[in-house]
């Protein structure tokens, strides 16, 4: 009842502010009308005062022609008024239509297509709404107002990010995955998602923040392939397009035939094959594949539980000891490539320059290892040492 109380209401109010202004139809002043009997009086008063000698012949003419032009423009105003009057058969017309036609029409229009019975349905129920018919929006959209009340859900973070992906909302992912990583900033995974949506976001480019966050990954955890693809990328990107060409093909000489990245890296390598890029020899696999086993769990456990300054100086003791090592006894290709990564990842441009040339000095009769060393020093811009 008071759905329809306030529906007539509304009715009346709209067919009111149509209704006023109509009923204020155009009244003509009864002086204005009078206008043209007082000019044709004037004229009169002027012909006698003539005829009498009180005016001059002249004075009497200029007097005509101004009332005369007066009067003139008092008759085409009248007449104006009355063409601009609407006419009462217009007005009904007018009136009957915005009074009866228009809701009655609107009424039939709700009646078939409205829904009066259905309550309302606030944005919040909505989404507290556990259907299983629930849509991928009314989710995401439920987990936004949930981190906006808790920013540092990292788990949240995490779990929206790979959503921003799939839904390509690239920079939203890029944004969720750092907010999971200052949650857990050791957490791989969360790197490389953020590095991947860093590039669909710059529209396919890898910057050199990306390119670090990158390697850093690679040395971590030398048997995840994704960072190898985007950093064979990168070399292309960066006009390194014969080292980007061995990277792509000893990536696909190492992956699976039926992984669903490999036809995208097969058309990587034929664009830089046909930019003119060459490579000597059969492609190699990748040499951190063939690095010695990680730290144990126990190891992995003890760095969790270190602040960030120890863990850095536990990670630099470690480099350390890896150089002296190889500098003492030598090492595989894969052993010369992680101390080189690990220089860079440290800042420590200078010393992995040294690591290059010490390296090529130990692996000097292994013509497959220079390569992959010469590979490995122009993707990091390295230069001979002097």
């Amino acid at each position: 009842m008071t759905f329809w109380l306030v529906l007539a209401i509304l009715t009346a109010a709209v067919a009111l502010t149509v209704l006023v202004p109509l009923a204020r139809s155009p009244k003509v002043h009864p002086d204005e009308r009078n206008d043209e009997a007082v000019f044709r009086a004037q004229l009169e008063e002027i012909q006698k005062d003539l005829e009498r000698g009180v005016i001059a012949p002249d004075m009497a003419e200029a007097a005509k022609i101004e009332v005369s032009r007066r009067l003139l423009a008092a008759h085409k105003q009248n007449e104006g008024d009355d063409r601009e009057a609407p006419s009462k058969m217009r007005l009904r017309a007018v009136q009957l239509t915005a009074v009866v036609l228009l809701p009655l029409a609107a009424l039939g229009m709700y009646l078939q297509y409205g829904s009066p019975e259905i309550p309302d349905q606030p944005r919040a129920e909505r989404l507290a709404a556990t259907t299983g018919e629930a849509d991928l929006e009314v989710l995401i959209a439920r987990t936004e107002d949930h981190l906006k009340e808790n920013p540092t859900d990292g788990q949240g973070w995490a779990v929206i990010a790979p959503v921003y992906m799939r839904t390509s909302q690239f920079d939203k992912a890029r944004r969720a995955y750092a907010q999971a990583l200052s949650q857990f900033p050791e957490n791989l995974d969360l790197m490389v998602g953020w590095a991947e949506a860093s590039i669909f976001a710059n529209e396919g480019q890898v910057s050199e923040e990306v390119e670090k966050v990158l390697r850093r990954i690679n040395l971590a955890k030398p048997e995840m392939l994704q960072p190898y693809y985007y950093l064979a990328m990168a070399m292309g990107q960066k006009g390194q397009i014969n080292e980007a060409l061995a990277a792509w093909n000893a990536l696909l000489k190492t992956a699976d035939s039926n992984a669903p990245w490999v036809d995208a890296a097969k058309a990587q390598r034929d664009e830089l094959i046909a930019r003119g890029a060459v490579v000597s020899g059969e492609a190699g696999t990748i040499p951190a594949l063939e690095q010695p086993a990680g730290p144990s769990a126990e190891e992995v456990e003890a760095a969790a539980q270190m602040s960030a300054e120890d863990r850095n100086e536990m990670i630099s003791q470690m480099v350390i000891q890896l150089d002296e090592r190889l500098n003492e006894e030598g090492g595989s290709v894969s052993e010369w490539g992680r101390l080189i990564q690990a220089r860079i990842i440290l800042g420590e441009q200078a010393e992995a320059t040294k690591a290059v040339a010490r390296a090529k000095e130990n692996l000097k009769d292994d013509a497959t290892a220079l390569e992959q060393i010469d590979q490995l020093a122009a993707s990091l811009n390295l230069s001979p040492a002097e």
